[in-house]
């Protein structure tokens, strides 16, 4: 997707739930053995003209984040498809171990993935790009999960 034209910011589309609506995915406390340790939760956007940077907020804020607390959201530009997060501090954990770190990244990657005009993520802090995450290092803009995606990992095999 190409920048927009004259400096004018991109308008971010709401995602295909109700209006006013997004989902965020948050630790499924229940979730045991090979179950997905997220889950989807349904939000209202508390700024329905920037839904990203809602949707994020709303994932920082939800008790059950996989996002250390305490951790705030300083910006969210998007360009080329390409969004931008800026946190206060990393958002990854370094004390959850891989999963749990893991767990914060595609959190991150699923909620961003609801907006079909971002497809890739990068993330910085105070205003430096991380590649560093914990256990996880990255030398490229993440990928987002679509939910359509989600819901297609979920599906039972079926032998031809």
């Amino acid at each position: 997707m190409p920048a927009p034209p004259n400096g004018q910011s991109l308008q971010i589309s709401p995602p295909k739930n109700p209006a006013g609506q997004a989902m965020i995915y948050v630790i499924n406390p229940k979730a045991t053995g090979n179950d997905d340790p997220l889950m989807a939760r349904t939000i209202t956007l508390s700024q329905p003209k920037s839904p990203a940077r809602s949707a994020i907020n709303a994932l920082l804020s939800d008790p059950n984040t996989p996002v250390p607390a305490g951790t705030f959201l300083r910006g969210l530009t998007i360009e080329s498809a390409l969004a931008t997060l800026d946190f206060s501090r990393s958002p990854v954990s370094e004390t959850r171990g891989e999963g749990g770190q893991g767990d914060a990244l595609t959190a991150l990657g699923r909620t961003l993935g609801q907006f079909p005009e971002i497809e890739k993520f990068q993330i910085s802090v105070k205003g430096k790009l991380t590649k560093s995450f914990g256990e996880f290092t990255t030398d490229a803009p993440m990928d987002v999960t679509r939910p359509e995606k989600i819901s297609d990992e979920k599906q039972p095999e079926t032998k031809p």
